[in-house]
């Protein structure tokens, strides 16, 4: 960047004259040419100084005043008039108050000076500052990527912003913590304080990448809010004092330093995100079958911060009737559904490392738990941390969740086992009390004993026998007479409670049961037929509910 006073020091120009328009002599230059055709807008640009005699217009001065007109629009540098008692006899001080007036500069170069004589040096100058700046931008990109290259590290890369350009500046993230900043009063809270709420009251133009300007009327600073933002990611605002204007340089640096820190940043996402990928892989391995090489398996736990030979009991959280509420959604809104939840989950427990891990899996999430002093103490806080979490999944995800805990093991490699029994205690106990829960696997180890490698057939011929009189006659009179019994049952054949669940008058419970007996022909509430007719109806609500 060339400035219009520097261009006044030349050899060339020392005999110039400034006849209007001083006080924007620092006006940028980026190019220079000769003007003669009044109507050359479309070829003249912004930062441009202009030479010219006035050669077709030298005597018509209201010309010359919209020529002038017309490069302060344009936003030109200025005007060098040449030739002036060859071409152009006098300066007009009609042209000199307009040029006054609007602020342009207005130079009179000497009258023996050629076109040829300025523009050369002018643009010499020009060439030379622009190589200069190239120079100067490839010193800033190098030492950027040095920067990189040497520490992953936000912080030190705005220290080597500051060392650039030797302002005041601060950095707050996207939680607008103030992380860094360097040339200022670290004291003056009051000054952070007045920058956050400037943050957050033009988040939305930040977050659309536009640069604000603010001023501090107390000290009558001006500073630059700038957002550091990618196409993944807000990351924070670069906050820099501008009270002295900032040059081309300036920019590069800090638009470089912005880039870094995104680059930075997504490539420590890219490595959290893949150390943590590496440890939700060796948990899920360890949890689907037994190791078959337990030193291994031992050294990788630890090389990821893991002491698996501590960890004893797995818990699960798994959604109640996710098959429901997954009907007819599109795949995006589970992902994301799913994604809160886990996210409920981490917020709601403080992640230590030497009480328990904690990792997402399909629809489910799975805990597992160090020991803690012994079985029964770890067990209890295993319990614990379930109801909690079923409740804080409640209250803030308006969902249901069922949670299942299996057996403790001393030793890490049957761990697998404990994931398998907590998985089964949620189903069971979804099927028997048909409502979610916390649920030890040692609750229901007689049913799992009880159903598993049950023959199907055999269990359709008995849930026929047993049931088919009930489920016809509910079928032609549109009754519940199998629901009915099914209740009854698992309240103790007790006539108030199985009213208030069915949301009957009592009466109507009773005649109900008089009429399952009728139809049964047996007496399915009272012994021995009560103990056969409580199997069949759990059986029923495994298999059939």
């Amino acid at each position: 960047m060339l400035k219009l006073s520097e261009i006044m020091k030349l050899d060339i120009m020392k005999e110039a004259k400034i006849l209007a328009g001083e006080k924007n002599i620092d006006n940028e230059v980026r190019s220079v040419s000769v003007l003669e055709i009044p109507e050359a807008t479309p070829y003249i640009k912004e930062s441009e100084l202009l030479i010219s005699a006035f050669y077709s217009i030298s005597k018509d001065v209201e010309k010359q005043i919209k020529v002038v007109e017309m490069l302060k629009n344009i936003g030109a540098s200025g005007l060098i008039l040449s030739h002036v008692g060859l071409v152009l006899n006098e300066v007009s001080s009609k042209l000199i108050d307009t040029c006054k007036k609007i602020e342009l500069p207005l130079i009179l170069a000497p009258t023996d000076l050629a076109y040829i004589d300025i523009i050369t040096p002018i643009l010499d100058t020009l060439l030379y500052n622009h190589n200069n700046q190239l120079k100067q931008t490839l010193k800033i990109y190098d030492i950027m990527a040095e920067t990189i290259m040497d520490k992953q590290d936000p912080t030190s890369i705005l220290h080597t912003l500051y060392d650039l350009i030797k302002r005041p500046m601060y950095y707050f993230n996207y939680n607008l913590d103030c992380v860094f900043q360097m040339g200022t009063n670290k004291k003056n809270t009051l000054f952070k304080e007045f920058i956050i709420k400037e943050i957050n009251n033009n988040l939305e133009n930040l977050l659309n990448r536009k640069d604000i300007y603010i001023y501090q009327k107390n000290h009558q600073s001006k500073w630059l809010l700038t957002p550091i933002i990618s196409n993944v990611k807000y990351y924070g605002v670069l906050v820099i004092c501008i009270n002295n204007e900032l040059n081309d340089l300036d920019w590069i640096a800090i638009n470089q330093t912005k880039n870094s820190i995104s680059v930075v940043a997504l490539n420590n996402i890219n490595r959290k995100d893949y150390k943590m990928s590496l440890k939700k892989d060796f948990i899920i391995d360890l949890l689907l079958k037994e190791p078959p090489e337990e030193d291994i398996i031992i050294k990788r736990g630890l090389g990821l911060g893991y002491d698996i030979t501590l960890l004893r009991i797995a818990a699960v959280i798994d959604i109640y009737n996710f098959n429901l509420i997954s009907k007819d959604k599109p795949e995006s809104y589970l992902i994301q559904f799913k994604e809160d939840i886990f996210q409920t989950v981490k917020n709601s427990i403080s992640m230590k490392a030497n009480e328990y891990i904690m990792v997402d899996y399909s629809d489910k999430i799975i805990l597992l738990l160090y020991e803690d002093i012994n079985e029964e103490i770890t067990k209890s806080k295993a319990y614990k941390i379930c109801n909690y979490l079923i409740e804080q999944i409640e209250s803030q995800n308006r969902v249901q969740v069922s949670a299942g805990i299996g057996n403790y093991y001393e030793d890490f490699k049957y761990l697998y086992k404990s994931y398998e029994e907590a998985q089964m205690a949620i189903k069971i106990s979804n099927k028997l009390y048909l409502e979610p829960k916390s649920t030890f696997y040692d609750e229901i180890e007689i049913y799992h004993a009880l159903f598993k490698d049950i023959d199907t057939d055999w269990i359709n011929k008995i849930i026929k026998k047993m049931f088919a009189q009930l489920i016809e006659y509910d079928r032609l009179n549109d009754s519940e007479l199998l629901h009915t019994l099914i209740t009854l049952i698992d309240n103790d054949t007790n006539i108030k409670i199985t009213s208030e669940k069915l949301f009957l008058h009592r009466n109507t419970v009773i005649q109900r049961k008089n009429k399952i007996v009728e139809i049964l022909g047996v007496d399915p509430f009272v012994y021995p037929d009560i103990a056969k007719y409580s199997i069949a109806t759990l059986l029923y609500k495994f298999f059939y509910s």
